[in-house]
């Protein structure tokens, strides 16, 4: 036996007060001079045991009435006994999320979720109360029937959403109402990549349901696709990978266009050369066949593509100017001026009088007055400091590995400049060497081997033409990623989001909810396109390897945790398992009837 309101057994101790009351009760006797009292004294004798009966049997039954009220406000549970549950807060947890919608045996897994559900909630009865909560962080409450509906209207969310912070809210709503007894059914596929935190389900008892028949399926998916760099200018190469048994032919379009056809091997990155005559931003995609999970199918991209650009290169450097002409021989720059083109400046920092420029160390420590007042000038938040000799490591891309700085001279931030929010790619010494920004980049040396030799590996000239291409070339806004339906913090303020359909989204503030559905979306800013957001599900949602429901139970704590893989001992085992029955009827009744037993015994010793 188990109580849903134990604390009301405290109101058991009240069942002293009447024992009390009978015990301290003293007979009162009076003297009255009375001749004729010898029959009266006769009377007394012959009712005395029958007065002491009757009070005795007050005595019980009042005591008894009170202990009876205090276990009928308890609520106590009797399991083993036929005919139904105690009355329970349900709270239904239901995986929504993409994996969901892979067939097994010609059934997406959603559906036999979904169908679980509804006969769980058949067994409830009036005086349950439910709740169901989807993976995307819906949470419907109401009448039995409004949850039943809200199941059968559940569709697939296009991401992986949150299905243990659903099971934690679910067992934060079931523990909320007092006198019904917290149960959590978690019903899911299993999805292994869903379950890597611990889960904790406080004082629910929590089943959870993953279908026998939810086994892993081969697939194949698009998990990748990706511009390098970010902004062609205009040549460039696309980035993909997939995941599968064997290769997988995928197609590559681009602004509506069919781009290129290959067969990508699974788990290694496969390069696609392009060189597209767009310009601005552009949208496109990756598309495999379709299989047994069909959201992970196609993976969008963006890229911004502009012309070539011109590059001067003056008091660079021969290793600088060679990498120059790398670049120009591949059409990824241009050299000299360009009309009509702002043209990338690259050159010690004293010399340079506009951006986009790549700005080296001062030639010489008197020069760094002169190359800090053009710092400030540009608006570029960092200002040198004093020179430092002998050799440093370099840290930072993998192609930096082993290179060492020299001669440098120490960069120091200086607050927020008109150049804005800049990111450290380098270290020398562990101190920033060099820093970059929208429209320029710092080197903390001079590209010569007197002060480094980060030139003579074999990433410089790919990381420079990166550098003209992402930062220097032009800026068409920033490139970010999201998942449906997550946060989004954009670099500034936006008016709206493009759609590929043309239409426009509003979105408030620098920070928004990404849409629902995958897709590429364009950022404006006074009506025109001010960077892109992809939407895309998580890559995680494509591992289809799955737990059993023992193995998914074991990753929540509660008071209690079950796993089940049938879908009619669920219903069960949801309300508690073995049939149960609560006693606040018949003990209400009970005490009822106590009472009015009570009142007629008092009536009739006033009668008497």
């Amino acid at each position: 036996m188990s109580f849903l309101g134990a604390w009301w057994l405290a109101l058991a101790g009240a069942a002293a007060v009447p024992l009390l009351l009978h015990l301290r009760r003293r007979p009162v006797s009076q003297r009255y001079v009375f001749p004729a009292l010898r029959w009266l004294l006769r009377a007394q004798r012959e009712h005395s045991r029958e007065l002491r009966l009757r009070n005795l049997l007050l005595m019980v039954l009042r005591t008894a009435v009170v202990l009876v009220l205090a276990a009928a406000a308890a609520r106590p549970i009797v399991r083993g006994l036929p005919g139904g549950h105690a009355p329970t807060a349900l709270a239904v947890v239901l995986d929504n999320s993409l994996s969901t919608t892979r067939a097994a045996g010609g059934e997406p897994a959603l559906d036999a979720l979904r169908a679980a559900a509804l006969r769980t909630l058949d067994a409830a009865t009036s005086a349950d109360r439910a709740w169901l909560l989807t993976a995307d962080g819906t949470v419907t409450g109401g009448t039995l029937a409004q949850v039943r509906s809200a199941v059968r209207a559940v569709s697939a969310w296009p991401g992986a959403g949150d299905l243990p912070g659903a099971v934690e809210k679910a067992a934060t709503l079931a523990t909320t109402v007092r006198g019904l007894a917290p149960r959590v059914v978690v019903l899911t596929d299993g999805q292994a990549t869903t379950w890597r935190r611990a889960v904790t389900g406080g004082d629910a008892a929590v089943t959870v349901f993953v279908p026998a028949a939810a086994t892993a399926v081969a697939s194949s998916a698009v998990v990748d696709a990706a511009p390098v760099p970010p902004r062609w200018s205009p040549r460039g190469k696309l980035r993909v990978r997939v995941t599968g048994g064997d290769s997988v032919p995928v197609t590559v379009t681009l602004g509506g266009r069919t781009l290129a056809r290959a067969r990508v091997a699974p788990g290694a990155d496969a390069w696609i050369a392009a060189s597209p005559s767009e310009r601005g931003w552009v949208a496109g995609q990756v598309a495999a066949p379709p299989d047994a999970l069909r959201g992970d199918d196609v993976r969008h991209f963006a890229v911004w593509i502009g012309d070539a650009p011109p590059v001067s290169a003056a008091g660079a450097g021969r290793f600088v100017q060679a990498a120059l002409d790398a670049l120009v021989a591949d059409g990824r720059a241009t050299p000299g001026e360009a009309a009509g083109t702002a043209t990338v400046l690259v050159a010690p920092a004293e010399e340079v009088r506009r951006l986009p420029a790549l700005l080296l160390a001062p030639r010489t420590p008197a020069s760094v007055p002169q190359a800090n007042a053009t710092l400030a000038r540009l608006g570029i938040p960092w200002r040198f400091e004093t020179a430092v000799d002998g050799p440093a490591p370099v840290s930072g891309a993998a192609w930096m590995r082993g290179a060492t700085a020299s001669k440098r001279v120490r960069l120091v931030a200086a607050g927020a400049g008109d150049g804005g929010p800049s990111d450290t790619l380098a270290r020398a010494g562990g101190e920033p060497w060099l820093v970059a920004g929208p429209r320029w980049v710092l080197a903390g040396s001079a590209f010569d081997t007197a002060a480094t030799d980060v030139m003579l590996k074999a990433g410089f000239v790919p990381w420079l033409g990166d550098q003209l291409a992402s930062r220097l070339a032009g800026d068409g806004g920033p490139l970010v990623g999201a998942v449906p339906g997550g946060d989004v913090g954009w670099p500034a303020p936006l008016d709206g989001l493009e759609s590929a359909d043309g239409n426009a989204l509003p979105v408030a503030g620098r920070r928004f909810t990404a849409p629902t559905t995958p897709g590429v979306y364009f950022a404006l800013r006074s009506g025109a396109r001010a960077g892109a957001l992809l939407v895309n599900p998580e890559a995680e949602e494509s591992d289809v390897a799955g737990w059993s429901a023992r193995e998914v139970s074991a990753r929540i704590s509660a008071a209690s945790v079950r796993g089940v893989d049938d879908a009619t001992a669920l219903s069960r085992l949801a309300f508690g398992g073995g049939g149960g029955a609560a006693l606040f009827g018949p003990l209400l009744a009970l005490g009822v009837g106590l009472l009015v037993a009570e009142a007629l015994l008092a009536r009739h010793g006033r009668d008497a």
